[in-house]
Formats: structure tokens, C-alpha cells, sequence
């Protein structure tokens, strides 16, 4: 359990990482978003609306950085997830 975020800890990373976006530190804000990911995917599953918006937030990253084929991965799986837990 080495990536484990309480979930205290995890709206607290989630907002440095916001910080960091907004602050033009891209790489670090993409590593922040990873570990939430991480985090949140093993307490919730990997199928819940927070790991969805988490996915989002660390595309956004990696494509301010060109990183548009991973930023495309974890958008295309953002929209999925939304998609599929979107209520009917």
C-alpha cells in the first residue's frame, strides 16, 4: 500500500496540485495528480466519479508539458468513467 492517501490528505494534495497547475509548474503538479490517482483508485476503485475527475486534472498536465499521448490516455479514460457513471 505504498501509494495509501487518506482522505484528508488527498483534498489537501488535490489543492497543491491545483497550486502548481496554476503556477505553471507543470511536472510537479502531474506528479501530485499521479499519486492521487493512485490513491483514490485504491480506496474507491478505479471506477468512481473522483477518479475520473482526478484522471482529468492529471491530463491537463501532462499536456501542458506535450505530453499528448499519455494527456490523451487519461482524458480518454476520464470521459469513459464519467460517461459510464453518469446517472440514467
Amino acid at each position: 500500500m505504498k501509494n495509501k492517501i487518506e482522505p484528508k490528505t488527498r483534498i489537501s494534495i488535490v489543492e497543491q496540485a491545483d497550486q502548481l497547475l496554476v503556477a505553471e509548474k507543470f511536472a510537479d503538479a502531474e506528479d501530485l495528480y499521479r499519486k492521487v490517482v493512485d490513491g483514490l483508485t485504491e480506496l474507491l476503485g478505479s471506477q468512481h466519479p473522483e477518479v475520473a475527475k482526478a484522471l482529468h486534472k492529471l491530463a491537463a498536465a501532462q499536456a501542458a508539458q506535450e505530453k499528448f499521448n499519455e494527456a490523451k490516455t487519461n482524458e480518454d479514460q476520464s470521459k469513459m468513467l464519467e460517461t459510464v457513471l453518469k446517472p440514467i
